[in-house]
């Protein structure tokens, strides 16, 4: 049985990943003793598992809001993501 999902998916993937790389590359340049790094990892991962369930949910007929997402959804990610880590090392007593 072959995996096949709407063209509309790949189309907005080739617009994510060009983000992706910029951030990755810029957030691997910064000389925070891998913070950065790490936060930009996690927050890759948490895209790309969103968009796996999103596309396994609806995979023939995506709305506009999962085109967006998958499209523009990682900075909110990322920025979410460093201040949700900023918040748990203050917490902790980290920072």
């Amino acid at each position: 049985m072959a995996f096949t999902a709407s063209p509309s998916y790949r189309a907005a993937i080739w617009i994510s990943i060009p983000q992706q790389v910029i951030a990755l590359f810029l957030s691997c340049s910064i000389l925070d003793f891998e913070e950065m790094k790490q936060i930009c990892g996690i927050s890759l991962l948490a895209f790309w598992a969103c968009i796996g369930l999103i596309i396994f949910r609806r995979r023939l007929n995506p709305s506009r809001l999962d085109l967006w997402f998958i499209q523009f959804g990682f900075f909110p990610l990322f920025i979410g993501g460093f201040f949700l880590v900023f918040l748990i090392w203050t917490l902790r007593g980290a920072l």
